[in-house]
This record gives structure tokens, sequence and C-alpha cells, in this order.
């Protein structure tokens, strides 16, 4: 896979449900064995939490994989779905969740679910 990620594609800071305060995600690499986890905490005015995004564990057989993954921040806009053709709007700074020359979706707040909604944008 690839080797260790610059670390401006492991860690975003922006304010992705729109309250005004700056949230956090993180791209983490297990120290124990190859898994990699997209997190966000969640700051908020009230209450914070931490959100598991995504998880990619390999095999024991692949005991050495570095981060496959690489995370951006996704300015607010229109996406199309790449399966679908469906267009999303989305009002708020989001992420984008990809792998070098290959997949990429972004990950958008719903602000109606209260939870972060995933969109495919390429294969």
């Amino acid at each position: 896979m690839f080797s260790d990620a610059p670390a401006a594609l492991t860690r975003v800071v922006a304010d992705f449900n729109g309250d005004s305060v700056e949230d956090i995600a993180l791209l983490l690499k297990s120290t124990r064995d190859s898994a990699e986890a997209l997190w966000v905490y969640m700051s908020g005015l009230e209450q914070s939490k931490w959100l598991l995004l995504n998880q990619i564990s390999w095999d024991p057989e692949h005991p050495d994989v570095g981060l496959s993954m690489r995370v951006d921040k996704a300015e607010p806009g229109s996406y199309e779905c790449s399966s679908t053709g469906q267009r999303f709007h989305f009002s708020n700074s989001g992420l984008e969740y990809f792998r070098p020359g290959s997949s990429s979706s972004m990950f958008f707040w719903n602000d109606a679910k209260g939870e972060f909604q995933q969109v495919w944008v390429s294969d």
C-alpha cells in the first residue's frame, strides 16, 4: 500500500455541523495491527463526542500495512454520487475520504439525522 501519509492528509479541522465550533477529523493508524480508522471529534457548546466514520482492518497475513486512505477538507457545495448520479448539496464543510489514485467519498453532516452522510464521488 502507501507509506505513512503526510500529516496534512491525516487531520482536518473545520466546523462540520454548522454550530460555529471547530471539529476535528483524524485518520488514525493502529499500533497493534494493520487497522486504520477515520474518527471525528464533534466539539459542541453543550456536548462533545467522538464518532467513528470508517474502519479498515487488514488480515493477519498483512501485519505492516501503512495508511491506505487519506482525508482532506471538502468545501460546501454540490456533489454527484458516482453510482446513482444523484446530486447532493451541502452547506457546511465536510471530509473528502479517499485512497490516492482510486476511490473517493465525501462525508457531510446531516442535520435532520444528526449524523454524517457518505456520498461516493468516484470508484
